[in-house]
């Protein structure tokens, strides 16, 4: 201890540009681990704070939210699962609107069946949508109030936001949480032709004492079309993620060798 201090005290300049160099890379790391969070969030923000505990994509989407297409048949083989409590349908597109006098730009919109089963989990102001045109915005991006046109050709849908909710926007884009017939009338202004608009994936709420993981496991053994995954699975899982953390960690390792 003592041999320690007389050799700081002997080397006063020396030490302080170690320490200050210690310093400055725990800074760096821990900057470089906020962004890449940040990122993490802008992608998959809207899957981690959504209300449902599992999610079931198609196969075919392979966990991308907006390519995962769910036919009426692996729906009702969804619901029909043993230990399904409950379940809903959930979809996810991206839209050109008008957020009051501003031009045109794009958000993202999610609607979902059942708030418990899709909506966001929980709200930072405001409330849940409870009419119809009503929605929750990603703090943000926008603000109580704000009335957002979605335009196509020809047809436009009005909605309201009521409620804001943090760090869940989806693809790095504004988001919107809607009810279900709002998402549907939203994807008919850019598809007027459409007949039905299938659900991107469905939400899935587990029987009491089931588990989560039990659940998907037994939705995956039902039908060889379904992919489910619990909520925190399909935000780790989602299409870009491991490249991002993957990144993050090899520029880690390269500040601390002195390469970064």
């Amino acid at each position: 201890m003592f041999l320690a201090l007389r050799e700081i005290i002997r080397a006063k300049t020396r030490f302080a540009l170690l320490v200050a160099a210690v310093s400055l890379l725990v800074f760096l790391i821990l900057t470089q681990q906020a962004l890449q969070n940040g990122l993490i969030s802008s992608f998959v923000g809207a899957i981690k704070r959504q209300s449902a505990p599992v999610l079931v994509y198609a196969v075919d989407g392979q966990r991308n939210l907006q390519g995962s297409v769910i036919t009426p048949s692996l729906q009702k083989a969804i619901e029909d699962t043993p230990g399904v409590a409950e379940a809903g349908r959930i979809g996810q597109g991206t839209f050109t609107v008008v957020v009051g006098d501003a031009g045109k730009s794009n958000a993202a919109l999610i609607g979902y069946e059942k708030p418990k089963l899709g909506g966001p989990d929980q709200l930072s102001s405001g409330r849940m949508p409870a009419a119809a045109g009503e929605a929750v915005g990603t703090s943000g991006d926008f603000k109580l109030g704000y009335r957002i046109r979605v335009v196509g050709p020809g047809r436009s849908v009005e909605l309201s936001v009521v409620g804001l909710t943090e760090n869940a926007q989806i693809q790095v884009t504004p988001t919107l949480f809607v009810a279900w017939p709002d998402y549907v009338a939203a994807t008919h202004t850019s598809n007027p032709d459409a007949k039905t608009v299938p659900p991107s994936v469905i939400g899935v709420r587990p029987a009491p004492g089931v588990s989560d993981s039990t659940l998907t496991a037994e939705i995956n053994r039902t039908s060889q079309d379904a992919d489910a995954l619990t909520r925190g699975q399909a935000a780790e899982r989602a299409p870009g993620v491991a490249a991002v953390r993957n990144s993050g960690h090899e520029n880690a390792v390269l500040e601390a060798a002195g390469w970064g």
